[in-house]
């Protein structure tokens, strides 16, 4: 990271980027703002920050960067982000995290990470065609364990809940179902689980996936398109390649 003062600097940064093949986005430091507040960039992009007015500097939240003590000068300062995930900053005269002179970094993951299952995989998931059931998943990555409950229904209509777990690989997760009876509200009595089949849950996009199963009890087998309820903001914004 870097910070240049006066304009003539700042023009030669503005040249030797496109030399260099480098990605950056730009914000000002106008009054008591960042524009934009929010920028979305991949990863090893860079941003640079002009102050156009003002007695400022920018401070990363988790001080991974800064640009050290504010001044009224005209400055540039830039920090190629070279990880994914959401990056708060502020001013330390006129801001604090999230509030006041504050502004944002969004940095996605590239195609390929987004195209494996991760931590960021967990959360509610759904076939927005069938709505009223789902599944709650959870991924670790150390060690690489995936486990999901599935919420959904008997031919009955009564609820029928099973749970899974197994490993996974790349964007694929090889899973054993059970079923688990015997149970009552708020009861420690034990109760019985039994495995119901196999299934495998597999991505097709940062926020969408295959679920394919195949059940003993009762006998049944299919695939069922899902989305995630929340989409992850770290995808980026081409989907993953298959």
């Amino acid at each position: 990271m870097k910070i240049w003062h006066r304009t003539f600097a700042a023009a030669l940064l503005l040249a030797a980027h496109p030399v260099l093949g480098l990605d950056f986005t730009e914000v000002d430091m106008t009054g008591r703002r960042f524009v934009p507040q929010e920028v979305t960039i991949s990863v090893g992009d860079t941003v640079i920050w002009r102050n156009r007015d003002g007695f400022h500097n920018i401070v990363a939240d988790d001080g991974s960067f800064t640009s050290g003590n504010p001044n009224n000068e005209q400055f540039a300062f830039e920090h190629t982000f070279d990880k994914p995930g959401i990056f708060g900053y502020h001013c330390s005269v006129h801001g604090a995290p999230g509030e006041g002179m504050h502004g944002k970094v969004i940095v996605q993951r590239s195609s390929s990470e987004a195209g494996n299952l991760d931590p960021n995989s967990s959360g509610s998931w759904f076939n927005p065609q069938t709505d009223g059931q789902g599944f709650l998943i959870e991924v670790s990555a150390i060690p690489k364990v995936f486990t999901l409950a599935w919420f959904t229904w008997g031919d009955n209509g009564a609820y029928d809940w099973l749970t899974a777990a197994g490993n996974y690989t790349g964007p694929t997760a090889t899973l054993v179902l059970s079923r688990t009876r015997g149970g009552a509200f708020n009861d420690p009595k034990p109760v019985q689980s039994n495995d119901a089949g196999t299934a495998s849950f597999r991505l097709t996009g940062c926020d969408t996936a295959e679920f394919t199963f195949s059940m003993t009890d009762p006998p049944r087998s299919g695939t069922i398109p899902l989305r995630k309820l929340l989409p992850d903001p770290l995808c980026p914004t081409q989907p993953a390649a298959r």
